[in-house]
């Protein structure tokens, strides 16, 4: 195992994260803030990442491959998530220097960075601007992925940063390189990313919500984060244009970013329109919409007009599919089976290579090919067929490793819901809470829905769903292959 080119991907990693919080700590004099809780997190991780970086700047990374590739994003995230909370530590250290809990401060830094959204504040709007804005950018940061930030700008990463870009990367199939450069990749990426963000940005400041609001909130909006500097989240806004921009923004983020920049940069109109993922995500928009409003107007909830109703399940509708969870109502006390959608559009999540979380459009629609497949061959048994997916054929290896995804997927939920009912939680909070965590949606229901926080749960709970948010966000396999003997003693 070559340590010394693993950490070299890594500190590059660890320093951007240290600049992030020098730009946030600037931030906090020009609100005339503490910059105390920022500068002690910038400090650390630059001294470890400038440190890091001149031990193994001679190392060699031309012969890392997948198992390395594996160490390196898990590291990268968990270093990130431990500098990045010390800002919340420092602050709590200065406030309430008895009653300081570190895992606290990482299961927020966490929540951000896996852009889960979960929070163990009851009070966000108590906290300081500055470190508000570091809690959305850590979102921002995690939501493309901090590692492929690295790739696009270092490109001397070369193929150690390949393998790391492979594990990063969301769906069955791995995001193939748009150019031939896999730092030019990271680029492209990072252009739609950043330009997806400044266009919200100054969509919301047309409609009349501050910048510092709109900052907050476009931060969260494109990496599908859900962190808002309003207990009410996005209904603390109050401004009916913003939910609407808002509810857009994030129903875009849940898009393939290689796809729109197929149709943005090379004009390739048909490509997108065509592309099968594409077409079964506006469909489940679609029809989710048209489900859960008709639920809501013909129970005559709270006697909502219809364009009321409206208004609520567009923007919440998106908001759950691309496991943003940002919210402007509490769609927990909705009707039963209005609830209900909104759990199976957990379970979804949006298209892959975008920065929604959950399993992802793309293996559902796999797993309902290969379903058609099979029924098929008991009524044909002799019929030779392949699954395809539009025109493109599966190869039976991906077939195997999306019904494989889903099954570990599904299994880590309930074992996770059964484990956390261990600490006096109730069967409905205890397994929307590994749903959330796993699926990096932020709120479930019952004592963690979406009027409520995480602040109450056990320590040793808080962990449990912070190792979930960080698999979830690595698409697990990422994570469990570190616990396979064979990777190790293959390596060693």
């Amino acid at each position: 195992m070559n340590l010394k080119g693993i950490f070299k991907i890594i500190s590059p990693v660890i320093i951007t994260v240290g600049l992030a919080m020098v730009g946030c700590a600037l931030a906090a004099y020009l609100f005339k803030e503490d910059a105390r809780p920022l500068l002690a997190g910038a400090f650390g991780a630059l001294v470890f990442g400038v440190a890091v970086y001149f031990i193994t700047r001679k190392a060699g990374i031309s012969n890392l491959g997948i198992e390395e590739g594996c160490v390196v994003v898990t590291l990268s995230w968990i270093i990130a998530c431990i500098f990045g909370a010390l800002p919340f530590y420092v602050l709590d250290l200065i406030e309430h220097a008895h009653s300081v809990s570190i895992t606290k401060a990482i299961f927020e830094t966490v929540s951000g960075f896996t852009t889960t959204g979960a929070t163990i504040y009851k009070n966000v709007e108590s906290l300081p601007k500055s470190l508000l804005l570091w809690r959305s950018l850590t979102q921002w940061l995690g939501g493309m992925g901090i590692v492929v930030l690295a790739i696009a700008i270092l490109p001397k990463l070369g193929f150690g940063g390949r393998q790391a870009f492979k594990m990063e990367s969301p769906g069955p199939v791995k995001t193939e390189k748009l150019v031939p450069r896999i730092s030019e990749t990271g680029k492209i990426l990072y252009t739609v990313y950043l330009g997806m963000t400044a266009i919200q940005i100054i969509f919301l400041l047309m409609a009349g919500v501050s910048f510092y609001d709109a900052v907050i909130h476009s931060f969260s909006t494109v990496a599908t984060g859900g962190f808002s500097n309003y207990n009410n989240s996005v209904a603390g806004l109050g401004n009916i244009y913003a939910e609407y921009i808002i509810a857009v923004f994030m129903w875009l983020a849940g898009i393939n970013f290689g796809l729109i920049y197929v149709m943005l940069w090379r004009r390739q109109l048909k490509k997108f329109f065509r592309n099968v993922e594409f077409k079964v995500y506006a469909v489940i928009t679609v029809v989710a919409v048209v489900l859960i409003s008709g639920s809501l107007f013909f129970s005559h909830y709270h006697n909502w007009a219809l364009g009321r109703v409206i208004r609520y399940v567009v923007f919440q509708v998106p908001s759950v599919l691309t496991t943003t969870c940002f919210t402007t109502a509490d769609y927990s006390r909705w009707p039963v089976f209005a609830v209900a959608v909104l759990l199976l559009l957990m379970f979804i999540g949006g298209s892959t290579g975008s920065t929604s979380g959950s399993i992802k459009v793309l293996r559902h629609i796999i797993s309902y090919k290969l379903i058609k497949h099979e029924i098929l061959k008991i009524i044909r048994p002799n019929l030779v067929t392949t699954v395809k997916v539009g025109s493109q054929a599966i190869e039976h290896k991906v077939v195997v490793s999306v019904l494989a995804f889903i099954l570990i997927y599904v299994a880590t939920v309930v074992v996770g819901g059964v484990v956390l009912t261990l600490f006096d939680l109730d069967l409905v909070t205890a397994l929307t809470a590994s749903i959330a965590s796993l699926g990096n949606f932020g709120p479930g229901l019952g004592a963690v829905g979406p009027a409520s926080n995480y602040v109450a749960l056990h320590p040793v709970a808080l962990w449990i769903l912070m190792f979930e948010m960080i698999i979830g966000r690595l698409e697990i396999y990422t994570v469990f292959a570190l616990f396979n003997v064979a990777l190790w003693r293959r390596r060693i």
